[in-house]
C-alpha cells in the first residue's frame, strides 16, 4: 500500500474509510512525561504511570505551544481536562486497526501518542496526504507572484501535457487541478468540460508538481525545503520517484510519479501550520490568508466536501474517490464539524480542527471500515 494512485483506483467507500489490517502494540506514549514528545515509552503494551509535568511545561502555559528544534512539548491529559483512560482506549483502538504511529496534539503540545513496532524516527509514504502539502506550496507560489491559479496549466507546461488536445488543454486551469474538476480521465483523455464533473484524478494532480518546479526553477525537493519545511522545522520529509514502470510509478505521458514520506511528528507540524492560519511562531509561511481560507472551504458545488486538495467535514454531501455517487451528510459524522483532512491510501491521516484546537496524524496500513468515525468517537469521548 502507501501508493498515491491506489487511493484513486482501488478505493471503494469501504477502502476510503479504511482497509482491514491488524497490528500489535509495542510502544506507547500518552503525554505522561511533561517533557518532549518521543520521551519514555512502555514496551509490550504496558500502561505508563501518569505523573504531573513540571510547572514550566505546556500545561502551565497560557499561549499555544510551538514545536521547537528539539521536538514537541507534551501535556498531562488530566491537567487540561482530558481523560487518560479514554485516550488509552483510543490508542488501543488505533493499535488494533493497523496503526504504526499516531500523534494527537492539543494547542501545539502532544496530548497522546502511540507507536507500534516502530521508533519516533519512523517515516513512510503518506500517499495522497501529499496533495494537501502541494496545495499549500501552490499558495506560496501564488503569493510570490510566480503563478495564478486561474492560469491555464498549458501556460507553464506547454501544449501536450495531457491527451486532451491543444484547445481543450487551454481551458484547464491550475484551479481545476486543485479541485479535481479538470474534466480529464485518469488516462488524460477528455471526459467533460473543465469545472462540470468532479473526479478524483491523481494523474492530473501530479502535474501541479511540474508547474511548481517550472515556476520556482527548482526541484520539488528543494522548493519544499525552502518554502515550507525549513520554516516549520520539518526534517524527515523525503520526496522520491516511485520505482518501476507501472501505472503507480509513471503517468500516461511517461512522467515519473513521486512519493512523499514523513514522520507522524512532522506531519503534525504541517497540520499545526494550517490550523494556525499559515503562520509559524509569529512568522507568515503562507502569507496569502485568502488563498488558505479558500483551500479549506468548499471549492465547487459538485463535491462540497472538497477544497483545494483538502477534504472537508461538516458539509451536506460528499463524493469519494473512484465513485460517481454523491452521498448525503458529512464525511465523518463523529468528527468535529470543522475538521479538514489530508487523507491518503492505507489510512494515512493529517486531521486538523481549529474549533477543538486539535491536530492528529496517523501512519500505518488500512484501518478497516468506519475507522475515521470510530477513532474520532473514542478521542472525543475523552475530551472535557
Amino acid at each position: 500500500m502507501g501508493q498515491d494512485e491506489l487511493f484513486v483506483r482501488t478505493w471503494s467507500r469501504r477502502r476510503f474509510v479504511g482497509a482491514a489490517a491488524a497490528g500489535g502494540t509495542t510502544a506507547l506514549v500518552v503525554g505522561c512525561t511533561g517533557g518532549m514528545a518521543g520521551g519514555p515509552t512502555v514496551s509490550g503494551g504496558r500502561r505508563p504511570t501518569v505523573t504531573p509535568p513540571p510547572a514550566t511545561e505546556a500545561a502551565s502555559r497560557t499561549d499555544p505551544a510551538w514545536p521547537g528544534p528539539g521536538g514537541w512539548q507534551t501535556v498531562q491529559p488530566r491537567d487540561v481536562g482530558w481523560d487518560p483512560v479514554g485516550l488509552r482506549a483510543a490508542l488501543d483502538f488505533a493499535a488494533s486497526r493497523g496503526s504504526r504511529a499516531l500523534v494527537l496534539a492539543l494547542d501545539g503540545s502532544v496530548l497522546a501518542e502511540g507507536r507500534w513496532g516502530v521508533g519516533p524516527a519512523y517515516r513512510q509514504d503518506i500517499a495522497s496526504c501529499q496533495k494537501s502539502v502541494v496545495a499549500v506550496l501552490v499558495g506560496i507560489a501564488q503569493q510570490r507572484g510566480l503563478l495564478s491559479i486561474g492560469d491555464p496549466v498549458s501556460r507553464y507546461l506547454g501544449s501536450g501535457w495531457s491527451n486532451a488536445g491543444r484547445l481543450a488543454e487551454r481551458r484547464i486551469t491550475i484551479r481545476h487541478l486543485l479541485t479535481m474538476t479538470s474534466g480529464l480521465t485518469d488516462s488524460f483523455d477528455v471526459e467533460a468540460s473543465p469545472g462540470t464533473v468532479w473526479w478524483y484524478n491523481s494523474n492530473a494532480y501530479h502535474r501541479l508538481q511540474a508547474v511548481l518546479e517550472k515556476v520556482a526553477r527548482a526541484s520539488i525537493t528543494d522548493l519544499s525545503q525552502r518554502w515550507l519545511w525549513d520554516p516549520i522545522g520539518v526534517t524527515s520529509a523525503l520526496w522520491q520517484p516511485r520505482p518501476g514502470s507501472g501505472r503507480y510509478s509513471v503517468d500516461p505521458k511517461g512522467n515519473r510519479i513521486w512519493s512523499l514520506s514523513m514522520t507522524a511528528h512532522d506531519m503534525g507540524r504541517f497540520g499545526l501550520l494550517v490550523q494556525r492560519g499559515g503562520t509559524w511562531a509569529g512568522r507568515p509561511v503562507v502569507a496569502d490568508s485568502r488563498y488558505l481560507a479558500d483551500a479549506l472551504s468548499t471549492s465547487q458545488s459538485l463535491n462540497p466536501s472538497y477544497g483545494y486538495l483538502w477534504w472537508l467535514n461538516g458539509q451536506k454531501s460528499y463524493q469519494l474517490p473512484n465513485e460517481r455517487t454523491v452521498r448525503p451528510g458529512p464525511l465523518f459524522p463523529a468528527a468535529p464539524a470543522d475538521l479538514v483532512s489530508a487523507l491518503g491510501a492505507g489510512d494515512q491521516k493529517i486531521y486538523v480542527s481549529r474549533d477543538r484546537r486539535l491536530v492528529m496524524t496517523r501512519l500505518g496500513s488500512g484501518g478497516g471500515a468506519g475507522f475515521d468515525n470510530a477513532l474520532w468517537s473514542k478521542v472525543l469521548a475523552a475530551a472535557p
